[in-house]
C-alpha cells in the first residue's frame, strides 16, 4: 500500500486498567485507527503500528508479582504514552524510581504543567484532571523532564528525543477537562500522526 495512502495505527497496550476501552473510544473519537493487545504481546508483533499507548493499571510496578512485559516493546523506538500504571512502567524500566506516594491521589486534582511540553500544547499552565494512583513516579529517568507536577507527585513527563511521554492522570476520561486536547497533542505532536 503506498505510504500515503496508509492509516495512522496506534497499538493500546493493556495493563489491566478500568479505562482501557475509554482510551480506545478517545483515540478513534480523533480519527486513529486502534488496537487494544495484552501486555504480554512480544515486541515483534507491534511492527505493524506508528505509536504505542500503555494503559493504566490496578498493580505495582514494583511488586514481585508485577505484569510481565517483553523489554523490546519499551524500546521499540516507537511514541509512547504512558497513562498511569504505563508511566509508572516507563519509569522504572529506563530508570527511574516508583514508590508509595506521601499520599494517594483519588479524584479531581489540579496540576501545573509545563507550557513548552509538546502534550500540553495551547492549554493554560494549571488543568483540572483525574488522579487515580497509590504509587508514584518519585525520580524520573536519565533523559526525561518532569512537565507537571500535582501538590504531592510528578503528573507528567516526557522525553523529547525518543518521543515517549508519560502522566499519573487519565486525559481519556471526561472528568479531565482538555484530557481529548492532550491526546491530539500526543498523536499529533508527538507521534506525528494525521
Amino acid at each position: 500500500m503506498p505510504e500515503h495512502n496508509r492509516v495512522s495505527s496506534i497499538a493500546i497496550v493493556d495493563c489491566g486498567g478500568q479505562y482501557t476501552k475509554v482510551i480506545d473510544r478517545r483515540l478513534r473519537e480523533l480519527q486513529v485507527h486502534t488496537e487494544i493487545v495484552p501486555l504480554d504481546i512480544p515486541a515483534g508483533e507491534l511492527e505493524r503500528f506508528d505509536a504505542l499507548v500503555l494503559s493504566g493499571g490496578p498493580g505495582s510496578v514494583y511488586a514481585a508479582d508485577a505484569l510481565p512485559y517483553d523489554p523490546g516493546l519499551l524500546t521499540s523506538g516507537k511514541p509512547m504514552l504512558g497513562i498511569c500504571y504505563g508511566m509508572q512502567m516507563l519509569a522504572r524500566h529506563f530508570g527511574g524510581t516508583v514508590s508509595r506516594g506521601e499520599r494517594a491521589e483519588y479524584g479531581v486534582e489540579t496540576i501545573t504543567v509545563d507550557p513548552d511540553s509538546e502534550l500540553f500544547f495551547g492549554l493554560e499552565p494549571e488543568q483540572q484532571v483525574l488522579m487515580s494512583h497509590g504509587d508514584s513516579v518519585t525520580s524520573v529517568p536519565d533523559g526525561f523532564a518532569v512537565t507537571a507536577r500535582s501538590a504531592h507527585a510528578i503528573a507528567a513527563m516526557e522525553d523529547a528525543g525518543r518521543r515517549i511521554v508519560g502522566v499519573q492522570f487519565h486525559p481519556e476520561v471526561d472528568l479531565s477537562d482538555n484530557g481529548l486536547k492532550m491526546l491530539l497533542n500526543f498523536v499529533e505532536r508527538i507521534a506525528g500522526l494525521s
